[in-house]
């Protein structure tokens, strides 16, 4: 019974995620590339919202949406950056600092919006240095609340361009 309760409640924080990350989006497609799924979004006239890739399978997100990475384009050519770490780490927030480092390269400043207690948006833009930079990373490692999660990468270059033709296909 109570593992019946707690995956309830981890379907409806799931569901809860998409409808943050795309309000007003009335389709979602799935996507893929190399391990890495996701989906585009539209809106309810029609047009794209946005596409997203994560580093998992979306049945591993259904199973446990945490300490994972996703990567957005908005269609406008906007990189954003989706990042969920261990439930309770974060408190909700607006405008919060976040600093992304990209294997051994300094530290870049962002801002982003904290819409779950373990989840944060960085919406971008990304610049374009830091943009080429994940072309070739091997670990992202994002610190904001005190909190820092480190991903392991590879072929983010493929998820880049996978994410920049799901955004061609449909475009605003």
């Amino acid at each position: 019974m109570r593992d019946d309760v707690t995956h309830k409640i981890i379907m409806a924080a799931v569901a809860s995620i998409a409808l943050l990350l795309a309000p007003c989006a009335l389709a979602q497609v799935r996507i893929g590339h190399e391990g890495w799924e996701g989906f585009s979004t539209r809106g309810a006239d029609g047009k794209l919202d946005r596409c997203v890739l994560y580093n998992r399978s979306i049945d591993a997100i259904n199973a446990e949406p945490y300490e994972m990475l996703g990567l957005s384009n908005d269609g406008t050519g906007r990189i954003g950056l989706l990042i969920f770490y261990r439930p309770g780490a974060l408190t909700r927030g607006p405008q919060v600092p976040v600093t992304v480092k990209i294997d051994q390269r300094p530290p870049a400043k962002f801002t982003g919006d904290v819409i779950s207690d373990f989840h944060i948006k960085v919406e971008g833009p990304l610049d374009q240095r830091t943009v080429e930079a994940l072309r070739q990373t091997k670990t992202i490692e994002v610190t904001t609340q005190g909190q820092t999660q480190r991903f392991d990468v590879s072929g983010l270059a493929g998820v880049l361009d996978a994410l920049a033709s799901c955004a061609d296909a449909h475009p605003p």
